[in-house]
């Protein structure tokens, strides 16, 4: 049976950067992971549920994009850390 190499692309780079920002948040003292997403939708769906202080999202998500989160999310949670991202959002585009 040959032997196939790892899947490449995209996805999985996607999942390596979001395991590696995991990993550092949660070595600092001052910050508590709570839930991870695959994609804007289930960002949306975990945010309103977790109810974060800080919402860190990619702008290249599947299914929805991060910029189309942070949309949604600012409509669905005004005032909290989506709010927030849509202005620095302004900032830095």
């Amino acid at each position: 049976m040959p032997h196939t190499a790892p899947q490449r692309g995209p996805l999985r780079t996607l999942t390596l950067i979001r395991r590696a920002l995991c990993e550092l948040f949660k070595s600092e003292a001052d910050f508590d992971v709570c839930g991870e997403a695959e994609n804007g939708q289930e960002a949306i769906e975990k945010a309103q549920e977790l109810h974060p202080n800080l919402i860190v999202l990619d702008l290249s998500m599947p299914i929805m994009n991060g910029i189309d989160a942070a949309r949604v999310l600012k409509t669905l949670m005004p005032g909290s850390a989506a709010d927030c991202l849509q202005r620095v959002q302004r900032c830095v585009l």
